[in-house]
């Protein structure tokens, strides 16, 4: 498989999603390590002092937290490739070599590639091409597409670059500077950075959360 590292978002008491995603990982000869720092009742006044909580709810806080932990790892990986996944995912059981022929149509400046279907967010059939299955997303809201680049943030790949962009970026922020969910909030820093995004279609991974396999942990 191609040089790919994994990063899972994992919230450490669902212990059921950790035990699935482990004979996933197996299953596909995955390399990975979980992000488990910033749980919900771990967060300090100094890790919330960047959202506005009257805004952003506490799992959505802890969420982005362990993102952008994700993000400083993916900055000094070694992996030619990195991966985000949340800990509720499903893979397609032809994930090993659809990833690899994305990655070979992927384009090298490439800053995030979304491979999952969240909030059931498609390329229309009207540009899809029978030897293609990379597409550049638009960073604006369309009618089919969502608010703009993101496809939610269960699982995408951010190279190295864009890691460093970002984690400049959320140094900069003031305090009370996110006030949305991380798909929504992602979608601004995509647009204020002018992000290269690109989707894939079809995708590959699908949400346990939407599947009814999964609660959601956002709840609270």
């Amino acid at each position: 498989m191609s040089l790919l590292k994994v990063f899972i978002i994992h919230y450490t008491p669902l212990t059921d999603r950790k035990q699935f995603l482990r004979q996933e990982m197996l299953n596909h000869s995955l390399h990975h390590e979980y992000v488990e720092c910033y749980d919900r009742e771990n967060l300090t006044e100094h890790d919330l002092s960047i959202f506005d909580m009257s805004q952003v709810k506490l799992s959505e806080c802890s969420l982005i937290r362990k993102h952008i932990d994700a993000y400083c790892r993916i900055s000094s990986s070694p992996f030619a490739h990195n991966l985000i996944l949340e800990d509720d995912v499903i893979l397609s059981d032809e994930f090993r070599n659809r990833i690899d022929a994305g990655l070979l149509q992927l384009p090298r400046d490439y800053d995030m590639l979304f491979i999952g279907d969240g909030c059931g967010l498609h390329i229309p059939d009207s540009v899809i091409h029978s030897n293609r299955i990379i597409y550049k997303k638009c960073r604006e809201p369309t009618d089919w597409g969502g608010d703009g680049a993101t496809r939610c943030t269960d699982s995408y790949l951010v190279s190295s670059n864009c890691a460093k962009k970002l984690i400049k970026y959320i140094m900069g922020l003031g305090k009370m500077a996110i006030k949305k969910p991380a798909d929504w909030w992602l979608n601004q820093v995509i647009r204020d950075l002018e992000l290269e995004v690109y989707w894939m279609e079809p995708t590959i991974v699908t949400q346990g959360s939407s599947t009814g396999k999964y609660n959601s942990s956002l709840r609270d």
